[in-house]
């Protein structure tokens, strides 16, 4: 028995020597997939960092735009809205004018056509009377 206790003891010292290699070997891949995890976590972070930068970004343009719409554009083109809609409201004037002017001058030319013709009539009527 006193053998198979050496032999155990050899078999024991050989497998704790042949264990401290693979332990060696995998803490230092352990090691390394750590570090390799850890760069991957910064990179990203950077990449939700610059993402976030870029949103804020977006969102301070937006911002500054629709100030700037409402407090400068929009007078102004409110201002030429308005002149617009008085040019307009001249020219719908000036063609209403024109058109009853010209009914007006029309119906003037009916009316003196109708006395004419009324006139002719009575002419008519005092030359036929008179043969």
């Amino acid at each position: 028995m006193q053998v198979n206790f050496r032999y155990m003891r050899k078999l024991r010292r050989m497998l704790s020597l042949r264990y401290y290699k693979i332990r060696t070997r995998l803490l230092t891949q352990f090691i390394a997939a750590m570090r390799s995890a850890k760069e991957a976590i910064r990179a990203q972070e950077a990449e939700i960092y610059q993402k976030y930068i870029g949103h804020c970004v977006m969102l301070i343009q937006k911002t500054w735009r629709g100030y700037y719409l409402r407090a400068h554009i929009k007078p102004r083109l409110m201002k030429e809205l308005r002149a617009l809609n008085v040019l307009r409201a001249a020219v719908k004037g000036w063609k209403i004018r024109k058109i009853m002017n010209h009914t007006s001058e029309v119906l003037q030319i009916k009316r003196e056509m109708a006395e004419i013709g009324i006139e002719m009539r009575r002419t008519f009527m005092v030359n036929n009377t008179s043969k």
